[in-house]
């Protein structure tokens, strides 16, 4: 007996999101181990960055004067999105 399309997109999901044995790569499905979220998980669990940002960090004053710039500015009274922030 042959699956159905919907029991073989069932069976990948499933693979997917609750077995780990698949994962995507730039959007390629591949092997768990070579995933993106398989990286992220390793990451975490050494309590490491995920990525490298390409921005600066900021020090304290820094940070302190760009919030102080967004939080009277004229959006301020229409809430910032944390995204903003």
């Amino acid at each position: 007996d042959g699956r159905s399309l919907g029991q073989l997109c069932h069976i990948v999901q499933l693979a997917i999101s609750q077995k780990r044995l698949l994962g995507y790569l730039r959007g390629h499905l591949v092997p768990y181990r070579y995933s993106e979220e398989y990286a992220k998980q390793q990451c975490a669990s050494q309590q490491q960055p995920a990525a490298q940002s390409t921005l600066p960090l900021a020090g304290i004053e820094a940070a302190r004067e760009g919030l102080r710039t967004l939080f009277l500015s004229e959006h301020a009274a229409n809430g910032i999105p944390i995204t903003s922030v």
